[in-house]
């Protein structure tokens, strides 16, 4: 993979998976990295794991496991 995509054409759609009991959160800084870059990040919740690390934490039931 390029280190740029300057060229819109070689911009690419990455796709990030967190691991279970992180956040999208954990990607913060890898998003930044490569939406600067010109590529299209998608970083998923896994489902049931939406919202807010504090309102998991308050609310641990609600968490898939």
């Amino acid at each position: 993979m390029s280190s740029t995509a300057s060229d819109p054409s070689s911009a690419r759609t990455i796709v990030l998976i967190h691991g279970m009991w992180m956040t999208p959160l954990s990607w913060e800084h890898w998003i930044d990295r490569f939406q600067s870059r010109g590529h299209k990040v998608l970083a998923p919740s896994w489902p049931g794991m939406e919202g807010e690390v504090q309102q998991m934490r308050r609310d641990p039931l609600r968490s898939p496991g």
